[in-house]
């Protein structure tokens, strides 16, 4: 009896260390509010099957977002101006997330090209991708990166869990699949001879993926296709974590928002692990036997 009691909680807390929450969050990227629905997006969560979870409450959560939108030049209207890095969060931006960090400023600090030319900090329209929905991106020809400091409270009893939302652009022979994200614990690009970022060192990377979907969005293209990307990453918990993001090589490739949350865990203690992976092996035991 003892030992089934012992098995049971077991499972119980490997389960739940496990699960995903359930409830869907409040979280509207900045979108298309005041400019339409021609291509039925409004946003990140609105009419898509992806859904973000709701960590508002947990004692060390954050919530940074960053949409590209249009900045128009005062000295020649109708044109618009290049970023200049870096850029903190939006704050209710378009009907974007307000920015909820207290343990520091989020920035998006750097961008460039990882292949192919004009991979530059813009807000312009650009190429042909002009509509109600995707009006601003950092991108251009080729591939390129961007990315993010997000400060957090180093604390060694606790992983960092991170839910990461990004709308892109890429050719039409490449899904979300052909990309790179990666988290580190130092936001140093790892560049080439020529300059050309292809993510972070390989001694600073951190975390896990613990699953990514996407979604095709409606929209203008051509040469390629508008995707709505959601990933999940555990890692551990530092006064500073650093997010990359590289698009797969293409005609043109643009990022048009990307939305970071994060939250803490308590890890797994090793005795439920120990404990959890005997209970699955003694379920497949008792499965062959069957």
């Amino acid at each position: 009896m003892f030992k089934k009691l012992v098995i049971s909680i077991a499972a119980v807390a490997l389960i739940a260390a496990f699960s995903m929450p359930a409830a869907a969050g409040t979280s509207v990227g900045p979108g298309s509010p005041g400019w339409g629905t021609d291509f039925g997006y409004n946003g990140y969560s609105p009419h898509s099957s992806i859904n973000p979870p709701d960590w508002s409450a947990n004692a060390n959560y954050t919530h940074q977002a960053w949409d590209f939108v249009p900045i128009e030049d005062p000295a020649e209207p109708g044109t618009y101006m290049e970023y200049t890095l870096p850029i903190a969060p939006d704050a209710a931006t378009y009907g974007g997330p307000a920015t909820d960090n207290p343990y520091g400023n989020p920035l998006f600090y750097e961008t460039g090209q990882s292949q192919g030319f004009a991979w530059t900090a813009n807000t312009d329209y650009g190429m042909g991708m002009e509509n109600f929905d995707f009006y601003g991106h950092v991108g251009g020809m080729g591939s390129g990166f961007t990315a993010f400091s997000l400060p957090n409270q180093a604390n060694a009893a606790l992983t960092t869990q991170a839910w990461v939302e990004y709308i892109v652009y890429l050719h039409v022979d490449d899904t979300p699949a052909d990309m790179l994200t990666q988290f580190a614990s130092a936001g140093d690009i790892n560049y080439d001879g020529e300059g050309l970022g292809h993510g972070f060192l390989t001694e600073n990377l951190i975390g896990t993926m613990l699953g990514r979907e996407w979604e095709a969005l409606e929209g203008p293209g051509g040469t390629g296709n508008w995707w709505h990307v959601t990933e999940e990453w555990t890692m551990p918990q530092l006064d500073n974590e650093f997010f990359y993001l590289e698009t797969a090589y293409g005609t043109a490739t643009l990022i048009d928002a990307v939305d970071i949350q994060t939250q803490s865990n308590v890890p797994v203690p090793a005795a439920v692990w120990l404990l959890g992976s005997g209970l699955l092996g003694m379920l497949g035991i008792r499965r062959r036997k069957a």
